[in-house]
């Protein structure tokens, strides 16, 4: 027989009263606001856009009041933050790929110390410059830039760009599905790719210790263009963004990326909340939205 809900003895959920709702939804705006208001009165005021810092009193800038809201509070990507400090050391190797407004690559230039290099890979003009503008203001001078998109071939790309949203330009070959809505590129562009293997022969370098990719679903072309890095075992350490929005605007299976990073002996793990290597990850695995994964070999 069925039952009606109201029958089967569970208490029922107390209604919140009505000035508390009220309350609590003027809150949401108004927080939902202050980021934009207090962005575009700096502008009106002709004060600039206002200087951040992370957790080890670095300078950084956004250059649109939606980054800001992303980064006034410091790295939001926590956990990843944890990993690296847990894992770089004086005089390692990093490359950075996808380095966007540079939230990594100065953390791991703090961490690597004078003796260390940094490789950020930033393919946008506008968003390169603005990074070495940031490089510039805190003194750093082991973050080499290179202005060009890391894939599976050397040759010349489009680049989707979304001037207020950074870190979602994109090689996506049409405009992309963003929270359920299409996000149309402010312009496209065409720039140079490079693979991995290519650059670390001409620049010489044997290992890196460190590997870190988010190209908004494109980490597969990284990981076949550093087919012989990875043969090699020369890279110890690989952080990567696996999502299952961004790669399928890039038209790419998650467990493609799952299958070449197995193919050359290495196994992909989550990361904890507190920065560890957690679970390792297979092919049935569910990708949760915008989750960096780590990579090392076996």
């Amino acid at each position: 027989m069925n039952q009606h809900p109201s029958d089967t003895g569970s208490p029922k959920r107390a209604k919140r009263p009505f000035f508390l709702r009220v309350y609590r939804y003027l809150r949401f705006r108004i927080v939902a606001a202050r980021d934009p208001i207090e962005w575009y009165t700096r502008k009106a005021l002709f004060l600039g856009k206002p200087w951040l810092r992370n957790r080890f009193g670095q300078y950084y800038q956004p250059i649109s009041w939606r980054e800001f809201r992303y980064m006034r509070y410091g790295n939001p990507e926590l956990r990843e933050s944890l990993l690296m400090e847990k894992t770089l050391g004086a005089g390692m190797k990093v490359v950075d790929v996808g380095a966007n407004h540079g939230l990594f690559a100065l953390e791991a230039s703090h961490l690597i110390g004078p003796t260390g290099i940094v490789y950020g890979f930033e393919p946008a003009p506008a968003t390169a410059a603005q990074l070495k503008m940031i490089l510039k203001r805190n003194a750093i001078s082991n973050v080499v830039i290179e202005e060009a998109a890391v894939g599976g071939f050397c040759g010349e790309v489009q680049l989707r760009i979304h001037e207020t949203r950074t870190g979602l330009n994109t090689l996506a070959k049409r405009d992309i599905l963003w929270q359920g809505k299409i996000l149309h590129a402010d312009r496209v562009v065409s720039i140079p790719q490079i693979t991995l293997d290519t650059f670390v022969e001409r620049i010489g370098i044997t290992h890196v210790d460190v590997l870190k990719i988010d190209v908004e679903g494109f980490e597969l072309g990284v990981l076949q263009g550093a087919s012989s890095l990875l043969k090699r075992k020369a890279v110890s350490f690989i952080m990567l963004e696996i999502d299952e929005g961004t790669y399928g605007n890039a038209d790419v299976d998650p467990r493609s990326v799952v299958e070449e990073i197995e193919r050359h002996d290495y196994s992909l793990y989550e990361i904890t909340a507190d920065g560890e290597c957690g679970d390792r990850v297979g092919l049935d695995h569910r990708f949760s939205p915008s989750a960096n994964y780590l990579a090392k070999p076996n």
